[in-house]
């Protein structure tokens, strides 16, 4: 009975030793909190801070990231733009992830940009460490149409610094604005939109001539809310453009 009282005292032991062992090893896997950073972001082959691309054409965007450890997975992805006045002619729906591995990762993204897209869209990417800790990077992706209509517009009262024009209830809105296109214009239009993007009064501006142009068409918005104002104009090729700007009613 006293060898083994012996021998189950320095077993104890062991125990306790061995658990504090695997707390350590656990205190160990958690020390590391440090998220990942993108480090660059490339158009085909080009280092870019912003993207802009014709519509119809394809690209490769290439996204470098690092991390104190191990990376996961990076995600790119084309979110919608809600800071811009003008609406886009469509929204190009893209999201792509590639898993990685290492603390340096360098990845690339086939897009096509569909022929009915244009207007600014946000380029959103994404890298994930093996700890789950995020980093994201935000850069404005521009999708331009150069054989759209070209539109200026304004308003009055005028719009602020952030595209917003601010009323009072019963305030009248008045918008000029002139369209121009090589193939000559089909429809012309300014239009008032609801919060929800839907189309709430519209004035068609009569095509005499091209370039076109008009001036203090008249909106009369008497219920408190956001609101956008748009011109839009198609040419004779179906090709569309669209100009706004943020109505806010209060």
């Amino acid at each position: 009975m006293l060898k083994l009282i012996k021998i189950g005292k320095p077993f104890l032991l062991s125990l306790t030793a061995l658990a504090l062992m695997m707390a350590g090893c656990r205190e160990r896997e958690q020390v590391d909190i440090t998220p990942p950073e993108i480090e660059e972001i490339q158009m085909n082959g080009a280092t870019v801070t912003a993207i802009q691309i014709e519509q119809g054409t394809s690209t490769t965007i290439s996204v470098h990231a690092t991390d104190n450890k191990d990376l996961e997975k990076i995600t790119l992805s084309l979110i919608s733009d809600e800071n811009a006045a003008t609406p886009p002619t469509g929204v190009y729906d893209f999201t792509s992830t590639e898993m990685v591995t290492g603390e340096h990762a360098m990845v690339s993204f086939d897009l096509v940009i569909p022929d009915s897209i244009a207007g600014t869209q946000i380029l959103r990417v994404k890298a994930v460490d093996a700890n789950g800790y995020i980093d994201f990077l935000d850069i404005p992706f521009i999708i331009i149409n150069s054989q759209a209509p070209s539109i200026t517009g304004s308003t009055n009262p005028a719009a602020n610094s952030n595209n917003e024009v601010l009323l009072e209830v019963d305030q009248n809105l008045l918008v000029s604005g002139e369209a121009n296109d090589s193939d000559g214009l089909a429809t012309f239009k300014v239009m008032l939109w609801d919060a929800n993007d839907v189309v709430i009064s519209t004035t068609d501006i009569p095509i005499i001539n091209t370039p076109m142009a008009f001036s203090d068409a008249s909106f009369d918005q008497a219920v408190a809310g956001q609101y956008r104002v748009v011109i839009e104009a198609i040419d004779n090729t179906g090709h569309r453009s669209l100009w706004g700007r943020f109505v806010i009613v209060d």
